[in-house]
């Protein structure tokens, strides 16, 4: 993406969803014309579940 000259805005958020014992989270992509590159929306099972965050830069070359 770097190559073809974009910028890349990421915005997750976590929310409540309707069975209190889940959340909502949504990942949403674009580049820095607003245009939507990836959209995410996983409901995952908070008793059940481990919601795990990774993230590695990709390296400059």
């Amino acid at each position: 993406m770097r190559g073809a000259g974009l910028t890349l805005h990421h915005r997750d958020a976590i929310t409540q969803h309707a069975d209190p014992s889940s959340v909502r989270v949504t990942r949403r992509v674009h580049d820095q014309y607003a245009r939507p590159l990836e959209i995410t929306d996983l409901v995952v099972d908070a008793q059940q579940d481990t919601l795990v965050y990774e993230f590695t830069l990709p390296s400059a070359v």
